[in-house]
């Protein structure tokens, strides 16, 4: 689905990852005849997961572009490594390719019909000065809505909101500030954060600030007071919690120093460490330290007398002491 998310054989893994800028391009051919070859929208990967015996990736911010923009300016490739190659039509049949940069702003430039860069994902600094340009915007904007209220900034990660206005009528005002780069109000909220506007939705605002320019220090409020709801909202879950759950003791496949050596999972009960593989396991690895001949040691095990009677004494000191916490 064009715009949504893209499907491609794992060859294409290691250049298809989350957070890539990508062009969409088309060659000339088409289900009802030829075209052009173009450029017709582009965007951001999300996230990447396999589909079969395939891959698939989800897709972010897409821009298409009205109208597409021509693979060709003039009598030159926009793909400067297409200018260098003889047989130009392989390198076009490459299903994902890798694309100079600054050929890439050019072609987004030229289909969004702006000047402005097309913005990849924050690294993690470029975040927390979004998130800080974002938090400074709404306090002053709070300041100058609300100038005889007290307001009280949370600290970091508070759970619920950002802001607390407190009115001089003895009302409170809670407001859940996000920030963006994103020419769209996207945002990530946690399923915490929609609870809380649920229970407080009476005196809850969400304050989105989106095309933040990290030079000027600016961005766009949109707002929104009440809860957060798929009504008001297009949520899409894009994270799950999970726990690995302990593996079952499978006696049959437990290796013998496992038990011993303390990898093994804990026993439901006493007797699953009975088992003659954990008695092995010790005494293939003490016979060897108190008798020369241990693997013949280890063999009259299935025998009788005096003999088996002091390697039996020797398994039952040795287990106790592996047993002891």
């Amino acid at each position: 689905m064009i715009g949504e998310t893209y499907e491609f054989p794992s060859r294409y893994l290691r250049l298809i990852r989350s957070g890539e800028q990508f062009l969409y391009y088309r060659g000339r051919r088409r289900k009802a005849g030829r075209g052009n070859q173009e450029y017709f929208g582009c965007g951001i990967v999300a996230e990447v997961f396999p589909s079969g015996d395939r891959y698939q990736c989800s897709i972010a911010d897409y821009h298409p572009f009205d109208p597409p923009v021509p693979f060709k300016s003039g009598d030159r490739y926009r793909e400067p490594e297409a200018n260098e190659i003889e047989h130009v039509g392989l390198y076009f049949q490459l299903g994902v390719r890798r694309i100079d940069q600054k050929a890439f702003d050019s072609i987004c430039n030229e289909g969004l019909k702006t000047s402005e860069p097309v913005a990849a994902y924050a690294t993690a600094s470029d975040a927390q000065e979004v998130d800080k340009i974002a938090m400074a915007l709404a306090l002053a904007e709070a300041a100058n809505r609300w100038p005889t209220a007290e307001i009280c900034r949370m600290p970091h990660n508070n759970p619920g909101f950002d802001i607390e206005i407190r009115l001089t009528d003895g009302s409170v005002h809670y407001i859940e500030v996000k920030g963006t780069r994103s020419h769209e109000p996207r945002f990530f909220i946690s399923s915490g954060e929609i609870e809380y506007s649920l229970a407080h939705a009476a005196g809850y605002s969400i304050w989105i600030y989106h095309s933040i320019d990290l030079d000027r220090k600016t961005g766009i409020l949109v707002e929104h007071d009440g809860a957060v709801t798929d009504s008001e909202f297009d949520l899409c879950p894009t994270q799950y919690r999970g726990r690995l759950n302990p593996p079952r003791f499978d006696r049959s496949r437990q290796h013998p120093g496992l038990a011993h050596s303390g990898c093994a999972p804990e026993p439901r009960g006493a007797e699953e460490f009975a088992p003659t593989n954990i008695k092995l396991a010790v005494a293939t690895r003490s016979l060897p330290r108190r008798y020369p001949d241990g693997a013949a040691g280890y063999d009259h095990l299935h025998g009788s007398g005096p003999r088996l009677r002091r390697l039996t004494a020797l398994h039952r000191r040795s287990v106790r002491r592996a047993r002891r916490p």
